[in-house]
Order: structure tokens, then sequence, then C-alpha cells
């Protein structure tokens, strides 16, 4: 003899076809805590009666992936230092063969007016190309051109500036991280900061 079911309103569900009204959902469990991408959902594909489960992940190829950010936590200093350094923060993973716009907003501190150089370190195989670098204060420099050993931006006299830059980074087969460097364009035995507040964010295209 077949068994027959029942939800908690006494509404009989049977395996051949169960209306979604008739589903009990308000009584179950809470997940209690954030929806991750191996979580699963039921969906109707197509619309035609075939009901099938998918991750969560799914969700990101038709919603798109919100962009991801991050904050730089504190001061970092160089002095008497020309060559790229990897910032301490301002760095964000990437997934292979695939494509991110990219913006990144530094408050440099200059001791002196040694000019202030940026770069991106990326995986092997992934290109990038700068839109704008600019200055805020003082000399400011726009820049169109790929991802070298270094893009410096022009004639920062001493002081605070607000440095924003952007462009876009189509990366290769290979994953890997999307990581700011910086450092000074001639050595100079002052110091020069990046300050705590900067920020980078990553929008996958």
């Amino acid at each position: 003899m077949p068994w027959t079911f029942y939800n908690s309103n006494g509404q009989r569900l049977s395996s051949a076809a169960t209306n979604i009204s008739v589903l009990d959902i308000d009584g179950a469990t809470d997940i209690g805590a954030d929806i991750v991408d191996a979580d699963l959902f039921i969906i109707d594909d197509g619309a035609g009666g075939t009901n099938r489960k998918t991750a969560a992940s799914r969700l990101k190829t038709y919603i798109g992936a919100p962009p991801r950010s991050v904050i730089k936590t504190a001061d970092e200093t160089l002095n008497n230092n020309d060559t790229l350094q990897n910032d301490d923060h301002l760095v964000l993973s990437v997934e292979a063969s695939s494509r991110y716009s990219i913006e990144v907003w530094l408050n440099v501190n200059n001791r002196t007016s040694s000019d202030f150089a940026c770069n991106m370190a990326l995986p092997s195989g992934a290109t990038m190309v700068w839109h704008t670098i600019y200055s805020f204060q003082g000399s400011t420099s726009a820049k169109d051109g790929n991802q070298g050993a270094k893009t410096t931006v022009l004639a920062l006299s001493s002081g605070s500036h607000f440095v924003p830059l952007n462009g876009h980074i189509l990366v290769d087969t290979t994953a890997g991280n999307a990581q700011l460097q910086w450092a000074q364009d001639s050595a100079v035995a002052e110091d020069t900061k990046v300050l705590a507040g900067s920020w980078m964010r990553l929008t996958k295209m």
C-alpha cells in the first residue's frame, strides 16, 4: 500500500504533482546564515513543469556579480624607495577568463614634490588598461595606456592629494589577485604615504 504524506496544515502531498500552494514554508527552520554558492533552490526549467534544483552560484550568471571593495585600514609609508611595492591592503581576487572594471581612490601624502608611481600586479597572462590617472591637487595628469612597469602620476607637490584611478582588467586562464603597487617615482629621503581610507573596487563585467 503506498504511503500518503500531509503537511502541517493537513494538506495532502502527492509525489506525482504537489501544488506550490500546498508547501508549508512558514514553519520551516530558518537557514540562520548567509546564502552561499552551494545552497540549493527549486526552479521550473523553462516554465514547462520540469522542476530542477539549482545552486545559488548560478544566480550570479543571471543577475550579475555585485562589485567587491576593499578599504585600506592603516597608513603605509615608503622613504627613499622608487621600487614598486605591493600595497598591504588594496588587493582583491580575480577569476580566470574574466573581465573587470577597476576603480581606485588613493589619499596620498607627499613630504616632498616627488612624483608618485603606481601599477597593478596581476595573474600571469592578465592585461590591464588604465583609462585615467590624475590628482586633485597640484598639476594633473590624465593617462591612457597599458599596464607596465610603472605609471607615474606627475608633479605631486608636497601635501595631501586625492588620486583617482580607473581602468579595466582582462584575466586570461589563470586566476589570482589584482593588487595595487606603488612607490616614489624618484627615490627621495622623505616620506611618501598612502593613507588609511584609500579604497579599491572591482566589478565583474
